[in-house]
């Protein structure tokens, strides 16, 4: 938390879920379950941004959310729903699946 809070982010964030806090970690679907009640929503109408192939896309789409991976890592078994090189590919990726307008 303080490190989201020193760069100044928090005002942009909705929700905060911390494995340290919960005492769980990715990809154990409480994590991210927590996140998606937390938000209110369901896991279909969230996608989740991550780096790592079984952590965050295998633990994403286990619940049932839009996996989006940011770069090239590979994990047998584990097939993110898009591909991205960076941070400044998300919107667009986001809009052309019609997960935002």
């Amino acid at each position: 938390r303080q490190l989201i809070e020193a760069r100044g982010l928090t005002p942009y964030l909705d929700s905060l879920v911390f494995s340290d806090e919960l005492r769980i970690a990715k990809p154990h679907a409480a994590m991210f379950r927590q996140a998606l009640t937390a938000l209110g929503l369901e896991a279909e109408q969230c996608a989740f941004v991550g780096d790592s192939p079984h952590n965050d896309v295998y633990g994403a789409q286990a619940v049932g959310m839009f996996a989006v991976q940011i770069g090239s890592r590979v994990r047998e078994g584990v097939r993110p729903e898009v591909v991205i090189d960076d941070l400044s590919s998300l919107l667009p990726t986001l809009r052309h699946f019609g997960l935002i307008d």
